[in-house]
């Protein structure tokens, strides 16, 4: 269950988790779940905010405090960040989300 809430004063918030996907891939051979904590805002035009994205069991843990950019939609929001894992890699974190359709976060995660 994951639960989106994006206003389009410019603010977004998303705590829950969702099913991964049939591969994982980056998130860990092992993972079943994938749970992310965030909010975010738009601030005189800057978008900051920090997340929490990790895979259970023993997948993929990421630190997101870094706000590239942040589009709230209608229904639709899109935010860009930096994060780092436990292990102090770099990743580039892409989110996409849409509160009109069940909530629906489709959640991507690169090496920087």
């Amino acid at each position: 269950m994951l639960a989106v809430n994006a206003d389009p004063n410019g603010t977004l918030e998303v705590n829950g988790h969702l099913d991964a996907p049939a591969q994982p891939g980056i998130f860990g051979d092992q993972a079943k779940k994938i749970h992310i904590e965030g909010k975010w805002e738009l601030r005189n035009g800057k978008a900051i905010g920090a997340a929490t994205i990790h895979a259970e069991p023993q997948g993929l843990r990421l630190s997101m405090q870094q706000t590239d950019w942040l589009v709230i939609s209608g229904t639709s929001a899109y935010v860009q960040g930096r994060a780092l894992s436990e292990q102090g890699a770099e990743y580039t974190v892409r989110l996409l989300m849409d509160t009109a359709r069940g909530n629906r976060v489709n959640p991507r995660c690169f090496p920087s």
